[in-house]
C-alpha cells in the first residue's frame, strides 16, 4: 500500500513539474441562429435553426512549451461542432466528423518564424475569409466560392477543399510589414513526390490601416497531374470609421485532363463602425464559371450587422439576395440547404456568438 502511495506521489510531482513548464488553453466559439429563406430545397419557404452561420462553431485546445533560447514547441487541436445537435462537424460537413477535423498540429516557433505539421485549414481559404469586409461564414466569397467551385483537389484534402491533411506550413516573421506563408501537403506516393501533393504560398503586407494579400495554390491528383489551381489578390483599407475591402479569386479544376471548372469571382464590401459596439456592412459577390452548363453566374448582395454585447459575446443579423444561379449552387446562410436554380432567393438570418 505504501509503495502505491509513494508511486502516486511521485507521479503527481512529475506531472506538476511538466505542466509548470507549459500551458494549455481551451478555447472556442458557439454560433446559434435562425435563418428564413423563400427558396430552400425544392424551391419552398423554410425557417431553420443554424450553427456556424456567422462564425464557425468550434472547440479547441492549444498550448506551448518554452524550450529556451526563444524557441517554443506548440500544438493546436481544433474541431468543428453543430451546436443545434451536438454533432461533430459543421452544417455542410466540410470538416468531417473527426474529433479534431479543423486543426491537429504540432510545431516549433522562434525568431525565424513558425513551423506547423498536421491537418490544417487551407491557407488560401483562410486568407479569402480574412479578406472579407467582415469575416463571416455566410455571404462571403471565401465560403461561397469554395462551396460552388473549390471542391477536393487531391487525396490529401477533405471533400470541401477547405482542409488539408499531411500538411507542413511555415509563416515567416514580419519584415517591414511583409510576411510569407507557405503550406505544402505531402502526397506520400511511391515513385513521385508530386503525386497527391498540394502547395500554396501567400504574401501579406500589413501597414496598419492598409493590408494587401496575394496567393497561389497548385494541387496534384494521385497520378501526379495538375488537378486544380487557385489564385487570389485582396486589399482592405480603413479610413476612420469606414472599412473598404475587395478581393479577386480564380478556381480551375481538372487542369491536366481538361478543365471541368474555369471560374473567377470577386467580392467588394463597405463597412461602417456606426457606434463603438455596432458594425454594419454591405457586400457584393459576383462569380462566373465558363465551363458550367447551369448556375454559371452566381451573384449575391447582402447587408450584415454585428452588435457587441461584450468582448466575448455579440449579436448578428444578415439580409441577402441570391440570384437564381447562386440559389441553386450555394448553401444559403451556411445552412445545409440549397434552393431552386429557376428563381432567386431572399433570406434573413439572426443569431448570437459567444467565445470562450
Amino acid at each position: 500500500m505504501k509503495k502505491h502511495l509513494l508511486a502516486l506521489a511521485a507521479l503527481a510531482t512529475v506531472s506538476g513539474a511538466a505542466f509548470a513548464q507549459s500551458n494549455v488553453t481551451v478555447y472556442g466559439f458557439i454560433d446559434a441562429g435562425i435563418l428564413t429563406t423563400n427558396n430552400a430545397t425544392g424551391g419552398k419557404n423554410a425557417t431553420m435553426a443554424t450553427s456556424g452561420q456567422w462564425f464557425p462553431s468550434m472547440i479547441g485546445f492549444t498550448g506551448s512549451e518554452d524550450l529556451g533560447g526563444g524557441l517554443k514547441a506548440n500544438f493546436n487541436l481544433q474541431g468543428s461542432l453543430t451546436n443545434q445537435t451536438g454533432a461533430a462537424g459543421d452544417a455542410t460537413n466540410s470538416s468531417g466528423t473527426s474529433l479534431f477535423g479543423r486543426y491537429a498540429t504540432v510545431g516549433l516557433s522562434g525568431a525565424y518564424g513558425k513551423l506547423d505539421l498536421g491537418r490544417q485549414i487551407d491557407i488560401m481559404f483562410l486568407q479569402s475569409f480574412v479578406n472579407g469586409v467582415i469575416p463571416t461564414h455566410t455571404n462571403s466569397l471565401a465560403v461561397n466560392g469554395l462551396l460552388a467551385y473549390g471542391t477536393a483537389a487531391n487525396t490529401n484534402s477533405s471533400t470541401s477543399g477547405a482542409f488539408v491533411n499531411n500538411a507542413v506550413a511555415y509563416v515567416s516573421p514580419s519584415f517591414n510589414g511583409l510576411k510569407l506563408q507557405v503550406q505544402s501537403s505531402v502526397g506520400g506516393q511511391a515513385g513521385d513526390k508530386t503525386k497527391a501533393s498540394q502547395t500554396a504560398g501567400i504574401l501579406n503586407y500589413d501597414a496598419g490601416s492598409l493590408s494587401l494579400s496575394a496567393g497561389y495554390e497548385v494541387a496534384n491528383d494521385a497520378s501526379g497531374g495538375t488537378a486544380a489551381k487557385k489564385s487570389l489578390v485582396g486589399a482592405k483599407y480603413t479610413i476612420g470609421q469606414v472599412l473598404l475591402a475587395a478581393q479577386y479569386h480564380t478556381y480551375e479544376q481538372g487542369v491536366a485532363a481538361g478543365k471541368t471548372v474555369d471560374a473567377r469571382g470577386y467580392e467588394i464590401g463597405l463597412g461602417y463602425q456606426l457606434t463603438p459596439a455596432t458594425l454594419v456592412a454591405v457586400n457584393y459577390e459576383d462569380m462566373k464559371d465558363d465551363k458550367a452548363t447551369t448556375d454559371k453566374s452566381p451573384k449575391i448582395v447582402s447587408l450584415k450587422a454585428k452588435y457587441d454585447l461584450s468582448k466575448r459575446t455579440y449579436l448578428y443579423g444578415t439580409v441577402a439576395n441570391f440570384n437564381k444561379d447562386a440559389a441553386g449552387a450555394i448553401y444559403q446562410g451556411y445552412a445545409s440547404t440549397k434552393g431552386s436554380n429557376t428563381k432567386s432567393a431572399n433570406n434573413i438570418g439572426l443569431g448570437v456568438v459567444h467565445s470562450f
